[in-house]
């Protein structure tokens, strides 16, 4: 089976997807979404012309899968190493894929508005080949506010603050002093290492920014408040992770 993952690189969700289907060694093409933009061929490849569409999506021959836990599941269903859905925590992991969405929701909101004042954030999410064109980085920021209106929250900054605050504690809480949070690694790892990216994004081999981007994704007053859960992603990723460009 031919495989493409439309996804975004900077996206949590999009690491979350690469990440199942890379655990289960499954082979696939990447291809780089462009917001806004892209809308039109995603359509095409997922074969939804009217219905919403975003990135991640898995397309195939028989299966396009619209979000990262529906590819996450069905890539559990194809592999053949270790399951990242233990039967008996699947519903567990179903909740912690939902807080992992809700800490990702209020991220989304507070950086994308930090990529809407930076010209320099708004080129280096650019691909390679649009960079030169004139308007390109007015493009990038229409864009931006595109995904803002898209997905949008109630709320402000500091609400948006408090929900990524309140979801890492009770992430806190959850580990103790556990390496995962059921006892083995699954999916719920995946998805809350993913989450910790509401406070500052990991190394570049696993998730390409460049500097600019970089300091619109971090909170620097929650990095050193969580500098346990940052350090506890940086092992999940050591011991679990694949590297974006492998």
């Amino acid at each position: 089976m031919s495989l493409e993952l439309i996804g975004i690189g900077y996206s949590p969700w999009t690491q979350k997807a690469r990440w199942a289907l890379d655990h289960h060694r499954i082979e696939y093409k990447y291809s780089e979404h462009l917001i806004m933009v892209g809308i039109p061929l995603l359509r095409m490849k997922t074969g939804r012309w009217l219905a919403a569409v975003t990135a991640p999506s898995l397309v195939g021959p028989e299966i396009p899968l619209l979000d990262s836990f529906s590819i996450a599941r069905w890539a559990d269903g194809q592999g053949a190493r270790e399951t990242l859905f233990p039967a008996e925590h699947t519903d567990a992991i179903e909740a912690w894929n939902e807080k992992s969405d809700v800490l990702l929701n209020a991220a989304r909101m507070i950086t994308t508005r930090e990529l809407c004042k930076d010209t320099a954030a708004l080129a280096e999410a650019l691909p390679f080949y649009l960079k030169p064109l004139p308007g390109s980085v007015a493009v990038a920021k229409q864009a931006a506010r595109y995904v803002i209106r898209n997905y949008a929250l109630p709320g402000d900054h500091q609400s948006w603050l408090g929900t990524i605050r309140s979801g890492l504690l009770e992430l806190r809480e959850a580990l103790g002093n556990k390496d995962y949070l059921l006892g083995q690694f699954s999916f719920a790892d995946v998805a809350m290492a993913a989450a910790v990216q509401s406070i500052q994004p990991p190394d570049s081999q696993y998730i390409p920014l460049g500097p600019a981007s970089y300091r619109c994704w971090s909170r620097p007053d929650l990095v050193a408040e969580f500098a346990d859960l940052l350090h506890w992603r940086k092992q999940i990723l050591e011991k679990h992770g694949h590297p974006f460009w492998s």
